[in-house]
């Protein structure tokens, strides 16, 4: 609970970095997407979040409400063309990195390669002691993060301090090396 106290905290402090700005956060119902997204929401931004399952899209869009957050969800499997197209349909544009070129200079994209971050999906590292210490020791500062560490990341890259950085793809792993 301590760490969840200081990650709300520690967001307010910068809450108006990102008023008046959209993002789009695909697969963005669990997990560090999911933090991605409610830190981008708690920072003001205006969050269009998608997920393969409507449900999955429901919940995540009724607890990004509960914390104020201005956000609209849909069902977007990225594998169906319909749905690519009805999530391009919105105001907003879902974007890739080779869209850059074409959209720049108003919009920038750019991706975040996470290390080890304890999710329901990467549970099995952080159940065998000898696999979590093995991929630990690869870590320059021999430890695992937080989902709230990646969203960090992210809203600096979507914030008027990163607005330099565009077309990059940027590890946040630990210093766990990268061929990225």
């Amino acid at each position: 609970m301590r760490c969840r106290v200081e990650f709300y905290f520690s967001i307010h402090g910068y809450a108006k970095e990102l008023k008046g700005k959209v993002v789009v956060v695909t697969t963005s119902t669990q997990s560090i997407v999911y933090a991605i997204a409610r830190r981008l929401g708690l920072e003001r931004a205006f969050v269009v979040i998608s997920s393969r399952r409507q449900k999955n899209v429901d919940e995540a869009v009724q607890s990004q409400k509960e914390l104020g957050i201005d956000v609209l969800g849909m069902a977007c499997h990225v594998k169906n063309a319909d749905h690519r197209k009805n999530l391009i349909k919105l105001p907003y544009l879902v974007l890739t990195k080779a869209l850059t070129s074409k959209l720049a200079p108003n919009v920038r994209v750019n991706c975040v390669a996470p290390g080890f971050v304890r999710t329901h999906l990467s549970d099995f590292i952080f159940q065998h002691e000898e696999m979590k210490e093995e991929i630990k020791r690869h870590t320059s500062i021999d430890r695992f993060d937080k989902a709230y560490a990646m969203a960090a990341v992210v809203a600096f890259l979507v914030s008027d301090d990163g607005a330099y950085i565009t077309r990059e793809v940027l590890p946040a792993s630990g210093g766990i090396p990268s061929r990225l």
